[in-house]
């Protein structure tokens, strides 16, 4: 069986000693597909009817590699490693495949995500005794009207069922709802998203938009970006929104300003424990999810700048 994996995490499988700003803390791996990703999701590089390269997802590329390689590489796997991290795409017979590899990878050890389309309740808690701990849920989409245009041919009431659903097999807390920012969405339905999910016990993961028409480029701007991952952090950690947000005519204003430490940690990677995905979305220079705290206090006066409201 194929599979893709993370050039980062390809770099400490093989010990290739790329320089690395940042090492990746979670073993990413990626369905294949020769023919791409069934679904017809607009902003996706793996979706078939996009034409971009089949090796992207995010920035980085994700070269092929076959299972019976990474079984031969479960000690390297386990010392370099905090979590397995296994994302789906939509194929045929992508739920039996999703769990042949969680089978052949649970000895490795270590505890496993898995970001996947929705599937069944059986399937949920075959995952879920196989050492899978948490699940991620490429939601995407901010609202109903954006999901029906952009992510075509799922239906949101399907994912909003498999989300209620995936809650009740892994418990609170244990789903991330993965949310891409920079789709077109209003700010109102943004805030309105994230209470609602994680009043039923989701958490909110980001990712920012990333654009492949003509050259790559990352299109949601730093400010309105960092303002979306503090809203994420304060209904992430169950804060009182009413202390510190307000809207006004569709925008968040924010009443008071987060306290530094609050800030620097709103702009990491969010996600499954050891998931820091260093730079998958934007290069060194440009950081929007920081892989690391260390690295955030370093840039602490920009991250302030790019965070005025």
């Amino acid at each position: 069986m194929l599979l893709r994996i993370s050039i980062g995490s390809l770099d400490l499988l093989k010990n290739l000693e790329t320089r690395m700003v940042s090492r990746p803390s979670t073993f990413y791996l990626l369905q294949f597909s020769e023919k791409g990703c069934l679904a017809r999701c607009t902003f996706c590089a793996q979706s078939h009817i996009n034409k971009y390269c089949a090796e992207k997802l995010g920035r980085i590329t994700w070269p092929v590699i076959g299972l019976s390689e990474l079984l031969e590489k479960k000690d390297v796997v386990k010392n370099n490693f905090s979590r397995i991290c296994v994302q789906s795409v939509f194929k045929r017979g992508f739920e039996k495949e999703i769990l042949l590899i969680v089978k052949s990878l649970k000895n490795f050890g270590l505890p496993i995500s898995v970001a996947i389309n929705p599937v069944s309740t059986p399937v949920l808690k075959e995952l879920r005794r196989n050492r899978v701990d948490y699940l991620g849920i490429g939601l995407d989409v901010v609202s109903k009207k954006l999901f029906e245009k952009l992510k075509k041919p799922f239906r949101w009431a399907d994912y909003v069922d498999f989300i209620e659903r995936a809650i009740e097999v892994f418990g609170k807390r244990k789903v991330f709802v993965h949310i891409i920012v920079g789709l077109g969405e209003r700010e109102d339905e943004v805030l309105m998203l994230f209470e609602t999910f994680v009043d039923i016990g989701a958490n909110i993961a980001l990712f920012p938009l990333v654009s492949y028409d003509k050259h790559y480029r990352v299109v949601p701007s730093k400010n309105y970006y960092r303002k979306m991952q503090v809203l994420a952090y304060l209904v992430n950690k169950n804060l009182d929104l009413e202390e510190y947000v307000t809207l006004e005519r569709g925008k968040i204003v924010f009443k008071k300003r987060v306290e530094e430490r609050m800030l620097l940690e709103s702009v990491l990677t969010q996600g499954c424990p050891g998931c820091n995905r260093p730079f998958y979305t934007e290069g060194p220079l440009n950081i929007y999810n920081y892989p690391s705290f260390n690295m955030a206090l370093q840039d602490k006066n920009k991250i302030k700048e790019e965070a005025q409201w």
